[in-house]
C-alpha cells in the first residue's frame, strides 16, 4: 500500500545551509532552545514501514548544528493533520468500529504505525545531544 511518492520533507523547517544562521539569530534573542514539530508523514510518507532515511539524516544534521550552536531541541511528534485521519486515529472505534486495514481495526493500525515510526526516528536520532526531550508540550 503506497500512500504518497516523490515527497520529501528534507529542508523543512529550513534548508540545512541556513541552520547556523537561524540558531545564531535565536541565541541573539536570548533563547537557547526551541520546539521542533516532526510530522509522522515526514517519516513514513511512502507507505507503512517505509521510513524516509534522507529526512532522518537531515534532522540529525540539524540537531548536530544545534548542538554546535548551544541550542537544545525539544522534538514534538505530530500525526497526519487531516481531520478525517485525526478522527480515525483517536476515535475510530466509536465512530466506525468495523473499518479495518490489513484485518486490523484502523485506529489500532494507525496508532501502532505512528508509534513504530517515531520509535524508528528515536533510534536514528538517539545520540544527538541537542535533544532535550520528546513529546507534546503544546
Amino acid at each position: 500500500m503506497q500512500i504518497k511518492d516523490n515527497i520529501s520533507f528534507v529542508g523543512k523547517p529550513f534548508p540545512l545551509e541556513e541552520a547556523e544562521d537561524h540558531f545564531r539569530k535565536l541565541k541573539e534573542t536570548g533563547e537557547n532552545s526551541f520546539k521542533l514539530a516532526v510530522h509522522w508523514e515526514a517519516i513514513e510518507h511512502e507507505g507503512p514501514g517505509i521510513y524516509d532515511e534522507a529526512y532522518l539524516a537531515y534532522l540529525r544534521k540539524i540537531l548536530i548544528t544545534a548542538e554546535k550552536e548551544g541550542i537544545s531541541v525539544y522534538i514534538e511528534p505530530h500525526h497526519y493533520d487531516a481531520a478525517a485521519m485525526c478522527s480515525l486515529f483517536f476515535a475510530e472505534k466509536s465512530y466506525a468500529p468495523d473499518l479495518q486495514i490489513e484485518s486490523e481495526n484502523i485506529q489500532d493500525w494507525l496508532q501502532s504505525h505512528y508509534i513504530a515510526a517515531f520509535k524508528h526516528a528515536q533510534r536514528r536520532l538517539k545520540n544527538c545531544k541537542a535533544i532535550s526531550g520528546w513529546g507534546n508540550i503544546s
